[in-house]
């Protein structure tokens, strides 16, 4: 991704921009509601109420919670939560020195409308959803491999699918357990690992559209990824995990051993909207 800002507590970055640098010689123009995120994810009556308000600040305000629900979310403080709760207020301070530095590059200078909360991200929803079903090629029955070992970006037509590959580049899609066939006796630097971490939102997405989810793996096979294997002496790997504390614990505990790795550090990506809220709130 191209860093856009950058201060002692962290970087900005955009995806957006690494994109049109990336394939700037086939002037390939990333969907713009990919991007155009204007308020943060939430539901629809939720949304609407926002927009409600900012329309008649004298309005309704909303209910409060009831006594029940407040007892019921305190005893659910237990040390893993408060040692969440540090975690997020350590990120909410450095973010604000970061999102200060974007701005001062011009960037985060939207503003949030009630029609946006009233939208509330559509054409992006249904983009993602989009997107995300055409991905769901993925298999061991579909898998494909290819190349771009030119010094230009180019497109490809892939199984009656469009795509465009950064120069100098090979991919194989398929089964992880097949990648060895692929890489052979490789070596890397550089690993980046974005694991289908095994998580409920997923599941219950399976159970009810099996179109919008995708095939998850449970940490006991993600430990059986040969990984060790492809690492050049001193090499670095980044590996995304969810928030699930059991899913970081196992990560550092039980995977990260069995591929031949030692624990650094912990990077925290949070995204933002088009005006610098967090997508999640």
């Amino acid at each position: 991704m191209s860093v856009v800002a950058a201060c002692d507590e962290g970087y900005f970055l955009s995806h957006k921009d690494f994109i049109v640098k990336t394939y700037q010689e086939i002037n390939s123009v990333p969907a713009e509601p990919m991007f155009d995120l204007r308020t943060p994810f939430m539901q629809e009556a939720q949304s609407s109420q926002i927009a409600a308000r900012m329309l008649d600040p004298d309005g309704q305000p909303p209910k409060k919670k009831s006594k029940k629900e407040f007892i019921f979310r305190k005893a659910e403080t237990d040390s893993n939560q408060l040692e969440k709760m540090s975690e997020v207020t350590l990120v909410k301070e450095r973010m604000k020195a970061v999102l200060e530095s974007a701005r001062n590059c011009g960037c985060l200078n939207y503003s949030s409308t009630p029609e946006d909360f009233k939208d509330n991200n559509s054409s992006s929803r249904k983009f993602s959803d989009s997107v995300f079903q055409v991905s769901n090629i993925i298999g061991s029955e579909n898998s494909f491999s290819g190349a771009n070992n030119s010094d230009c970006a180019m497109k490809q037509s892939i199984q009656e699918e469009n795509y465009v590959l950064p120069s100098e580049c090979r991919f194989f899609c398929g089964d992880l357990f097949s990648l060895e066939n692929f890489l052979r006796e490789e070596k890397f630097d550089l690993l980046v690992i974005d694991p289908p971490w095994w998580n409920k939102y997923i599941r219950r997405r399976k159970l009810a559209d099996q179109a919008s989810s995708y095939s998850m793996m449970n940490n006991k096979d993600l430990a059986q990824i040969p990984i060790e294997k492809h690492l050049a002496p001193g090499a670095l790997v980044a590996i995304w995990c969810t928030n699930s504390q059991s899913n970081i614990n196992q990560l550092r505990d039980d995977v990260m051993p069995s591929w031949g790795l030692e624990y650094i550090s912990t990077w925290f990506w949070v995204k933002v909207t088009k005006s610098g809220c967090t997508v999640m709130v």
